[in-house]
């Protein structure tokens, strides 16, 4: 085709006025038509229509731009076509979208556009280099805009030519018109894949609470791994997903911490979909203002196997610490743990101690690090009866008025057999004379007894102890010991239970 076919053409007066009637723009479509979209059978270039959506993924009540691209490919020697017409049928979904604004011609152009009415869910319409016939002498170029409006409910996921090429009746197709040049070949390209999407998507966080001590070793807080996330998401396998996090007391940020300080802090996840629908899960992280302590005692010595444990009350001090637990004692290993213990923060301690306090004398220790915890463990010899930390004669007199059925503390019933016994005076001779380690405090009293008055006794409110005072000389010592182990225990009748002073 050349200029004076369309410069000719009767019709092309009749297209001169923007606003025509509706038989004069299908007089003019049809007139493109017949016209201009001629050429020879041997196509030199190739002129490709496509549909470009403004974005990939879009909410229902979203806008979304369709571009009508119009692309020249020519082979190297041959002459590019000019081009001063188009026509386009174009079909849309009208369950998923509303055309909101009609067709745009691109600003950029120096055409007029002659659109045709169809029905909803067609557009027809012509572009024409008319009246000042300036033609299309690039390569490529953005011809027209259609306006869609996502309908309210819309449900797309990664779908397909929603907006597709088509003929429309009474058209020969989607073509151009030349100014010159041979006929090029027309190829399609539908909208690719766009996903129209308002479900928002979930997002599993576990733990979604956590509570934790401080780290032992830390004055600051503890160490927390950071969460399973599950993001599940109707249409997009891939979310973006995001976190703010707020510590207690200090500004938030989005990098999880190396460590969360004392207090309450909160994380937020947000996981968005590609339609920008999102949802938020809020997690809450409490670091508890104490650490933790395990413990381990050891009791040297056997163990009654009458029992399958032996509970035993062991005084723990470490710092600021003091408290007293039941420790079950397995009499296969004489030894029993107790495992979290809230202690007070600090950046570390240099000394723990531990005492039975009806049996044995103190130990102290070294706690160390393990983990995010302190441990330590002890060793307790037995054979302090009055829990003064000695194992002196005055624990040899609570044994002798103890002979016999235990009491109901166990005092002096060091094996745990239920009954005081010989078999507990070894744990006395054992560690005669042995005085508890603790950590930088003194013992009660001056020392181990190697003696003790019976007047001294009656007078403190423990007479019941002379009982010990086997051979009547009216002191309780060394010689009355021998004279246990040549004779036994004399008789003792109705002893009073004596009190222990403390530890």
């Amino acid at each position: 085709m050349n200029s004076s076919i369309l410069t000719s053409n009767p019709l092309t007066h009749a297209l001169a006025p923007r606003v025509v009637s509706r038989g004069a723009r299908m007089l003019s479509l049809a007139a493109i038509a017949a016209a201009c979209f001629v050429g020879s059978a041997e196509a030199a270039s190739t002129v490709t229509f496509s549909l470009v959506p403004s974005d990939t993924a879009a909410k229902p009540g979203e806008l979304i731009d369709v571009v009508v691209h119009l692309g020249v490919s020519t082979p190297i020697g041959e002459t590019a076509p000019e081009i001063i017409g188009a026509q386009f049928a174009v079909n849309y979904d009208t369950t998923q979208l509303t055309l909101e604004g009609g067709v745009e011609i691109s600003p950029t152009l120096p055409w007029i556009m002659i659109p045709e009415a169809t029905p909803a869910g067609e557009i027809v319409f012509a572009l024409l280099s008319f009246p000042t016939i300036e033609p299309l002498d690039r390569a490529s170029a953005d011809v027209a805009t259609l306006h869609f409006r996502v309908n309210a409910g819309a449900s797309a996921c990664a779908t397909p030519a929603l907006v597709s090429f088509d003929l429309a009746a009474g058209l020969a197709g989607n073509n151009v018109g030349l100014l010159s040049g041979d006929a090029p070949a027309i190829a399609l390209s539908n909208l690719p894949a766009v996903t129209l999407d308002g479900i928002a998507p979930t997002l599993g966080v576990v733990p979604l609470t956590i509570t934790v001590p401080t780290d032992a070793g830390s004055t600051y807080g503890a160490a927390v791994a950071e969460p399973s996330l599950t993001p599940a998401d109707n249409c997009d396998a891939n979310l973006d997903i995001t976190s703010t996090v707020t510590l207690a007391g200090i500004p938030g940020g989005s990098a999880w911490p190396t460590q969360f300080p004392i207090g309450t802090s909160t994380v937020q996840w947000t996981a968005t979909d590609d339609s920008g629908n999102f949802v938020v899960v809020t997690q809450t992280i409490t670091v508890e203002p104490y650490q933790l302590l395990d413990v381990s005692v050891h009791f040297p010595g056997e163990f009654s196997r009458q029992a399958e444990f032996h509970n035993r009350w062991v005084r723990i001090k470490m710092g600021a610490y003091d408290a007293v637990h039941a420790v079950e004692i397995d009499p296969s290993t004489q030894a029993g743990s107790l495992t979290d213990l809230h202690v007070p923060v600090a950046a570390s301690y240099s000394c723990a101690c531990a005492k039975d306090t009806t049996h044995s004398l103190s130990d102290s220790a070294l706690p160390a690090i393990v983990g995010t915890e302190y441990a330590v463990s002890f060793e307790l010899l037995q054979g302090d009866s009055n829990n003064d930390d000695f194992v002196d004669v005055i624990d040899f007199s609570y044994y002798v008025v103890d002979f016999g059925p235990a009491n109901a503390s166990g005092r002096s019933n060091f094996n745990g057999d239920g009954n005081v016994t010989n078999a507990d005076f070894a744990f006395i001779s054992i560690n005669f004379w042995k005085q508890g380690e603790t950590c930088g405090g003194a013992a009660t009293g001056n020392g181990p007894r190697a003696r003790v008055s019976v007047k001294e006794l009656r007078r403190a409110g423990n007479g019941q102890l002379a009982a010990a005072d086997l051979n009547g000389d009216g002191w309780i010592d060394v010689q009355d010991i021998a004279h246990y182990l040549e004779h036994g225990v004399a008789t003792v009748k109705n002893p009073e239970k004596a009190r222990g002073q403390g530890w």
